[in-house]
């Protein structure tokens, strides 16, 4: 829970450079010399961090780099997040590879590298604390890198109300997203103290994983000179500056605070392991917080906004087959290996067979996974960022998103569906703060027809879990929550009323 909320940040993040620094120096690309962009990055009017973009064309090759480092706080612990993009594409807009670099300082580093093949295939390499895994993918059809898509805006002008859609390679989950684009009016927009004019352009960047909203402001030649775009409750912002401005010092600003829900009363052990019904309101009339229905909770949304979320404990049916036989298509996923739930590795396989013993049916060796993982991790919440379960296994170290990524790997080994859930969690402390909702990743399982939530981390599952998303644990999940968390309050939580 500690480290959650920024690695949910830096997801997101590496995801707005890809959609929002776009190809900042290739105005008039043959004829002028390679540029070089500096930017502030601010979160709620705070200068946190800057972006340095430079774009060249190198042998019939387009060539843009963006680099963004931001400082963040987190109970008093400093925290410095550096995303670094290198897109490669021809002179004339035609992708060729990327390379994403994701680091947290002391919480890790995520490598992501990809090649487009003449074949049409994407052959990626993804390095995590020294570990490499390889795949290779199809290359989403039409789906273009910041140059590419420069080249397609300009293409169709800066007339007001013209509507541009492109679709967009995301390097973070590796797959399109869809841009629609609206060009609005040419206004006065304040760069720091520069007054310019320029024109404002709304984005709604669309993705299995999610959406996201940016308002940009271009120059002539659609170069974003500033750029708005609302996540976890805040509001970040790239302006345009000197680089005197975007090197200058930082200030500081706890992401604790903007991410932790203050609950309305203090839940005692009883009261959470029974159904609780939670009246949840959004922070703003723009705001629409999403809420997984299904599994352990379900959701009902009223006209006004407001959401009455009923979370209820589902006790795992005995004698489940064990391993899964079923056809339920969620359920067959979820037993998949991926980057992040290794469930295929030898490591992972011998673990799980320690784990579960002599179990036959599913419930049973659910629940020692769960007491497996919870004693199996020793160094708890330590500054470990990014580890698949293979590093955990090996490393027995990490904070909530490592304790459900070897949790869902060790259930997918011996035929157990499973996913990894990212939401919020109720603690009686989180740092300074007291009876609070905290960012938190748990699992649930498919057993018996029915998912059954699982927390090795924290004390078990109970009703004090809000889920949000659920996936394999990284970007999947990850980004779905940043336009939820911090955009909602609760109100009151109750015992379901029982009709007499």
């Amino acid at each position: 829970m500690k480290h959650l909320a920024g690695k949910i940040l830096a997801i997101f993040l590496s995801v707005t450079l890809s959609v929002t620094a776009i190809a900042s120096g290739a105005e008039k690309t043959l004829k002028h010399p390679p540029r070089t962009q500096y930017m502030a990055v601010m979160m709620d009017g705070k200068k946190v961090g800057h972006s340095i973009a430079t774009f060249k064309i190198d042998k019939g090759k387009a060539l843009t780099n963006v680099k963004m480092t931001m400082t963040l706080s987190r109970g008093g612990m400093a925290i410095t997040i550096l995303i670094d993009t290198l897109e490669i594409e021809t002179s004339d807009g035609k992708p060729l590879g990327f390379t994403l670099t994701i680091s947290q300082g002391p919480l890790g580093q995520i490598v992501t590298r990809g090649d487009l093949a003449k074949d049409g295939k994407l052959n990626v390499v993804m390095k995590v604390a020294g570990m490499e895994q390889k795949k290779s993918i199809p290359w989403p059809k039409g789906a273009l890198m910041s140059h590419g898509r420069m080249i397609a805006e300009r293409k169709a002008g800066l007339k007001p109300g013209t509507v541009i859609k492109t679709t967009v390679f995301d390097p973070t989950s590796l797959s399109p997203m869809t841009a629609v684009s609206t060009v609005g009016k040419k206004t006065r927009v304040d760069l720091l103290g520069r007054v310019v004019m320029l024109t404002e352009i709304k984005s709604v960047m669309q993705a299995s994983m999610g959406k996201m909203n940016t308002t940009s402001y271009v120059d002539d030649y659609f170069i974003p000179l500033k750029s708005i775009t609302p996540a976890m409750g805040m509001k970040i912002e790239l302006i345009d500056c000197s680089k005197a401005v975007a090197m200058a010092s930082n200030e500081t600003i706890d992401l604790i605070s903007k991410v932790i829900l203050a609950s309305p009363v203090n839940l005692k052990k009883d009261a959470l392991s029974g159904p609780l019904v939670y009246t949840i309101k959004p922070t703003s009339a723009e705001s629409a917080p999403k809420f997984l229905d299904g599994g352990n909770q379900t959701v009902k949304t009223a006209d006004d906004k407001t959401t009455t979320l009923t979370v209820a404990p589902t006790p795992a049916p005995k004698n489940a087959p064990l391993p899964y036989k079923g056809k339920d298509t969620i359920a067959l996923e979820a037993l998949k290996a991926s980057s992040y739930v290794q469930s295929d590795h030898k490591t992972i396989k011998a673990l799980a067979k320690k784990a579960v013993g002599d179990a036959k049916d599913a419930a049973t060796a659910a629940a020692r996974i769960e007491q497996f993982v919870r004693k199996y991790i020793k160094t708890k919440n330590l500054s470990v960022g990014y580890a698949t379960a293979v590093e955990v296994a090996q490393s027995r170290e990490g904070d909530c998103t490592e304790h459900a990524v070897l949790t869902a790997s060790l259930c997918r080994a011996v035929g157990i569906p499973a996913q990894v859930v990212i939401g919020l969690a109720y603690v009686d402390g989180f740092a300074e703060h007291r009876n609070v909702f905290g960012p938190h990743a748990w699992n649930r399982a498919f057993i018996g027809g029915k998912w059954v939530g699982l927390d090795s981390a924290l004390r078990g599952f109970d009703t004090g879990h809000i889920a949000l998303a659920f996936g394999d644990g990284i970007s999947d999940a990850m980004f779905k929550v940043v336009n939820t968390i911090g955009n909602f309050k609760i109100i009151t939580i109750e015992k379901p009323k029982t009709n007499k």
